[in-house]
């Protein structure tokens, strides 16, 4: 795949439209021709990266938006989940205990992902996932 392939999606942050978020992912991906695994790994860091913007970004605010922005380029597919970031001093961090309450969605992501970086600008805060798919259907 040499040309850049893209998929923008905003929702308010309400957790009932995880799913549908996620599957929209996940369906784009599949009929690209992306392995099951791979969708799969993509599927649930991306669902694991919106739940965490929307709770703790934007703190479940029905008025504030998460993005999810996909693109591919070549063989290395990176997914943005950006929230409104209102904790400007705020970076998840992954315990890698996995009886924490809180903290193996982080080490979830970098498990599955070849790359997990959190990245703020001005008003946003993005996760952004990256791997490179080894298999195509």
């Amino acid at each position: 795949m040499s040309a850049v392939l893209n998929l923008d999606l905003t929702a308010p942050s309400r957790l009932e439209l995880v799913d549908d978020l996620c599957e929209r992912v996940s369906h784009f991906l599949s009929k690209l021709g992306f392995a099951q695994d791979d969708v799969y790994a993509f599927d649930l860091s991306t669902r694991e990266a919106v739940v965490n913007a929307m709770k703790y970004g934007n703190r479940l605010d029905p008025g504030l938006t998460v993005s999810v922005d996909v693109e591919i380029s070549g063989a290395t597919c990176t997914i943005r989940v950006g929230d409104s970031g209102k904790d400007p001093t705020a970076t998840p961090e992954g315990r890698g205990d996995l009886l924490a309450p809180n903290g193996r969605g982080v080490m979830i992501m970098r498990s599955f992902m070849d790359s997990v970086e959190f990245v703020r600008s001005k008003d946003r805060f993005e996760v952004v996932l990256s791997k490179h798919v080894h298999t195509m259907q």
